[in-house]
């Protein structure tokens, strides 16, 4: 459809799409079941402050990247098990980030694993990647990219 961008993930007997269009400008999140996409569910609704940049699904979980008053965020929530009915995501945990600047950008994660992995960087910390367990809560660095200086 022109003026409408979608994005679609599948995941169980479900499709979870991301919808940005004139009338949703910062994104909604809904989900549908595979054989009747009428019957789609409104997950996170349009936002006026908050952006949807991208999400992750999971076997378990779902991640979703946003952008609230001009400052990224990262939201895990727990989707019930496959093969049960959706609702509205309530409830969800909010990754903690120690500076009050960042950027946080996802990276490639395994389905069918409690582990988000994401890149972060601030003023303070050089471009690094981590890996969030989403059941425990718990961020570990897994890399950081060395700076080096060049002295003249």
């Amino acid at each position: 459809m022109y003026g409408i961008d979608t994005t679609a993930s599948h995941r169980g007997n479900h499709f979870f799409i991301t919808r940005r269009s004139d009338e949703f400008y910062k994104s909604e999140l809904g989900a549908c079941p595979l054989d009747n996409v009428a019957e789609t569910i409104v997950l996170l609704p349009h936002r006026e402050s908050v952006k949807i940049q991208e999400v992750q699904l999971f076997d378990n979980h779902i991640a979703v990247y946003e952008h609230e008053n001009g400052l990224p965020k990262v939201t895990v929530y727990w989707l019930p098990v496959i093969g049960e009915s959706i609702g509205q995501l309530q409830g969800g945990r909010t990754i903690d980030f120690i500076d009050p600047t960042y950027a946080v950008d996802p990276e490639e994660s395994e389905f069918h694993s409690s582990v988000l992995r994401f890149h972060y960087s601030s003023m303070r910390i050089p471009p690094s990647v981590y890996d969030y367990d989403m059941d425990s809560g718990v961020s570990v660095l897994k890399k950081i990219k060395p700076i080096s200086y060049k002295l003249q």
